[in-house]
Parts: C-alpha cells; structure tokens; sequence
C-alpha cells in the first residue's frame, strides 16, 4: 500500500459519512428556513414582500415624474419595462424633447393611473407598448382589451391633438415562455391592440412581426442572454418610430390622421 492509499473497503466508507453529513446539514438548513419563513407570514409574505417592493419602485418613478419639469409637445414613450429599459433620448437625438415614461413591470391601469402627468405636456405623439405583464398575471383578454380601450380615450379626452401609436408586444423566446404568457396568447392580444386602434382612430406599430424568426419567436439576433430585447432591437423599434415620425410631422396637431396599421 502507497502511502496515500486508503485500506480496503474505508474509502466507500468514509464517502457514505461525508454524504450523510451533507444531507443532515443540507435538511436543518431547510428547516430552519422554513421555519423563518412560517414566522413571516409564509409564502403569501414572501409574496407580499416582493410585491411591496415593486408597488415602492412603480411610485419612486412615477413620483419622479410629476417632479420633472414640464415640457410643452413632447413625444413621450409611455408603458412597462420594454419601455423603461431603452434610452430612448440617445435612440432619438434629433427629436427633442422625447420623455420616456416607462416603469418595469406595469400593468395597463398602471399605466392609466399615470396619464395625468402625461397629459399635462400636451405631447405631439405617444408611443404605447403595455400588456405584458397583464398577461403574465393570466388576465382575461377581455378585461386586458377593456382598460387598455379607456387607456387610449383618455389620453384622447386630456389631449386632443396627440397622436397615439398603439405598438404591438414583441415576441418571446420558446424558452422564455411559459404559463399563461407564450407567443400564441401575445398573437391574441396584439390582434385587439390593433382592433382598438381602428376603433379609436389611432396608429398601430406592427413591431410583433419585425423581430420573429421562422418559428414565430424572438429571432436569437434580438435576443440578449437573458432572452430580453438587445440593442439591436431596439435599434429596429427605433427605426420604426422614425418612420412614424417621418409620416406624421407635417400633420397638423389640431387634426391627428386617421387609423393606420404601420409595418
């Protein structure tokens, strides 16, 4: 036997110890967890913790905006996180101002909640991209379809002249879905996005079927790691913008076109 040898039959042995202590520390490490977690509440505090967290981020950025300055015919990007991760100001040099107003995870009465701080700039065009987050929280298309329709009135109601873009949710990755969010459920709300856009008289910004691949999901070269929209695709919804841009800047603001889906 060399001298770091075991003696036969020790070694299996002295493997079984080291295992069964790692399952004895590995299941009083998970008892008392849980034994933490039953004292806070349990799962629905956990719940409740994360939620409260996101409700402290949604009023800091919404309080932030009513502090801002007032900036007369802007064109405002407005709606969740697909909003909120994009600097639109760099995207869009030439146009000034251009205020984004998107907050992470928003919901479209969260979004509605906040129109009167968007209103009061009187905007020239808002861009609208919400209904994600509505469908992750498996919300019926109907009740989706119902805020999402008063969302678009009242922005009508508080400024007549802007010009409403309604833009389409972008697709998912296949591994990315999951529950009641999926590419074939996206498919179905952008379907009545653009339904209300006719209804109303607003624009429609196909942007769904600009970053597909064969398959119908988030093609890989828009896709970051994290199976989010990279800057490459935002540099297409950027490209888009400016053509709607481009189409609408010698409409008079008093008299917003017509209905229009745009590709």
């Amino acid at each position: 036997m060399t001298l770091h040898e075991e003696p036969a039959g020790q070694y299996p042995t002295r493997m079984r110890k080291t295992l069964v202590t790692s399952i004895l520390l590995n299941s009083i490490l998970t008892a008392l967890l849980g034994y933490l977690l039953v004292r806070a509440g349990g799962w629905n505090q956990l719940r409740l913790l994360f939620n409260q967290s996101e409700q402290n981020q949604y009023l800091q950025r919404a309080n932030l905006f009513l502090e801002l300055p007032l900036q007369a015919n802007p064109v405002v990007l407005l709606g969740d996180t697909y909003i909120a991760q994009a600097e639109w100001q760099e995207f869009l040099p030439k146009r000034t101002p251009v205020l984004n107003r998107g907050i992470n995870n928003d919901l479209v009465q969260g979004v509605q909640a906040r129109l009167p701080e968007v209103i009061r700039h009187q905007p020239s065009i808002v861009f609208l991209c919400v209904g994600m987050q509505d469908l992750l929280l498996d919300k019926p298309f109907d009740q989706i379809e119902k805020s999402y329709f008063e969302l678009v009135k009242t922005i009508q109601k508080g400024s007549p002249s802007t010009l409403v873009v309604i833009t389409s949710l972008p697709p998912l990755q296949q591994p990315y879905s999951s529950g009641s969010l999926h590419n074939q459920r996206i498919l179905e709300l952008n379907i009545r996005l653009e339904q209300i856009a006719r209804t109303t008289g607003t624009q429609y910004l196909n942007l769904y079927h600009q970053l597909t691949d064969s398959s119908g999901n988030l093609h890989p070269r828009y896709a970051d790691e994290n199976g989010l929209l990279n800057t490459t695709a935002y540099q297409v919804w950027k490209d888009q913008i400016e053509k709607v841009l481009a189409k609408f800047s010698t409409v008079s603001p008093a008299s917003p076109p017509s209905s229009d889906t745009l590709q």
